[in-house]
């Protein structure tokens, strides 16, 4: 599937690909809990529309880096703990 392109300044062209790598740059280097900018200001910072910044938005959130409140804001997320599961019976051990 082709990702649509938001018009930047000076013709260049950022895809939401390219818009989610610089959230997620700004979500790294933040502590649980931190909230994101605004979406008006990032779309405006980075010279994208804001439906584009929205896709990349939803993307992180769908992967449970960062937690969307509507009227409140969104939020770096609790970082989740990875566990390698495994099925075994009692009959075996």
């Amino acid at each position: 599937m082709a990702q649509r392109l938001a018009v930047v300044e000076g013709g260049s062209q950022l895809t939401v690909a390219q818009v989610r790598a610089q959230v997620f740059g700004l979500v790294t280097a933040a502590n649980e809990g931190d909230r994101v900018p605004p979406e008006r200001d990032l779309a405006e910072m980075w010279g994208v529309s804001r439906m584009t910044l929205r896709r990349a938005l939803d993307e992180l959130g769908a992967e449970g880096l960062i937690i969307r409140h509507q009227g409140r804001g969104t939020f770096v997320a609790r970082p989740r703990m990875a566990r390698h599961l495994s099925m075994s019976s009692f009959t075996e051990e």
